[in-house]
């Protein structure tokens, strides 16, 4: 494996890439077209969709290999994939964009808007299906915007509420087959757990598709609950590893991983609603993507150390906790800054 390393350094930056572009590219084209009461249904469908056929691929995977080899294994792989994203990005068109939106709250137009039209917001321009400005980038304030949304300190704030959490989730995914064994769990009790977990992910990903719009709460409100609750499965992981507790907790961790791979690029927006919609959805993804593969690291690195996950846990129990933290705060300050532009 040596002399193949950096083919394979290659083959797994080219991977992400290959990966993440088109989910980055769904997004904003789902962001575009759908109103806010639909995105959260539409993106966890997208990504329901993504947990159905990743079973199913890795059942496929196992039958063809044997009989086919690997290589032409990848090979249908990628001729589907193309076949299927090629056509997309051909027949998927932008939304025509039409001069003519309203600035909310100003003393001379004080329109209001339906929250279930809007589409996306520029500055303090709230833009809707039918009325959606191209103004800023035909007039070259697009980079402008990238650079104030770099400096803005409560991008960096919002990047750090997603990255955080995002490495608890990276434990819970990568870690957790070494931490079950690393407890006293054997063959069936893990592979119960794990099964578990991937159709509780489904269930979690399904109920946001049929009763999003039935919850009581508001999707930022839902992130902070999963965060606060993602907090205390980690804290159970450190101080209460008996198998009842493992099992009930991999319900949970299948659940929130379903429902963490869907509310950061809907909170994104809301939390940085004066942005592109596209802008806020690069930061989740980018957050999130470096959350995911280096949060197992200190992990690894803590049960190299020690032969335990126990530190690993509650680390990762405080990350969640900072990471709902701060998103209550970031509400706060929006609802109050909210409330002085309306005076």
């Amino acid at each position: 494996m040596s002399g193949y390393g950096g083919v394979l350094l290659f083959c797994g930056i080219t991977y992400g890439i290959a990966t993440n572009m088109p989910m980055h590219a769904s997004m904003c084209v789902l962001f575009q077209h759908f109103t806010s009461s639909n995105r959260m249904r539409a993106s966890s469908l997208s990504f329901l969709g993504q947990s159905v056929v990743s079973i199913f691929l890795g059942l496929s995977y196992q039958k063809l290999t044997p009989l086919i080899g690997w290589r032409n294994t990848l090979r249908i792989t990628s001729i589907y994939v193309l076949a299927l994203g090629l056509p997309s990005s051909f027949f998927v068109k932008l939304k025509s964009m039409d001069a003519g939106d309203s600035k909310v709250g100003s003393g001379k137009q004080n329109v209001q808007i339906p929250t279930d039209q809007v589409v996306s917001t520029i500055g303090d321009k709230y833009q809707t299906n039918e009325k959606i400005t191209n103004e800023e980038a035909a007039t070259g304030q697009f980079v402008h915007g990238w650079l104030h949304f770099i400096k803005d300190y409560k991008v960096w704030c919002v990047a750090v509420a997603f990255y955080f959490p995002a490495m608890t989730w990276s434990v819970f995914w990568v870690n957790i087959v070494n931490f079950f064994e690393s407890v006293g769990l054997h063959g069936d009790e893990i592979l119960i757990n794990m099964t578990v977990s991937i159709v509780a992910e489904i269930v979690g990903k399904t109920t946001l598709v049929l009763f999003i719009h039935r919850l009581p709460v508001q999707e930022v409100n839902l992130l902070i609950f999963l965060n606060i609750s993602s907090s205390a499965v980690a804290a159970a992981f450190a101080f209460w590893p008996s198998k009842t507790v493992l099992l009930i907790s991999s319900v949970f961790v299948g659940a929130g991983r379903g429902l963490y791979t869907v509310l950061p690029y809907v909170c994104a927006p809301i939390l940085l609603n004066k942005y592109h919609t596209d802008q806020a959805i690069t930061l989740a993804i980018m957050s999130t993507g470096l959350g995911y593969p280096i949060g197992s690291i200190p992990a690894g690195a803590i049960y190299e150390a020690t032969n335990s996950y126990f530190y690993a846990f509650v680390a990762n129990a405080m990350f969640c906790l900072f990471g709902a933290t701060l998103l209550v705060v970031l509400q706060v300050h929006q609802h109050i800054t909210e409330k002085k532009s309306v005076r």
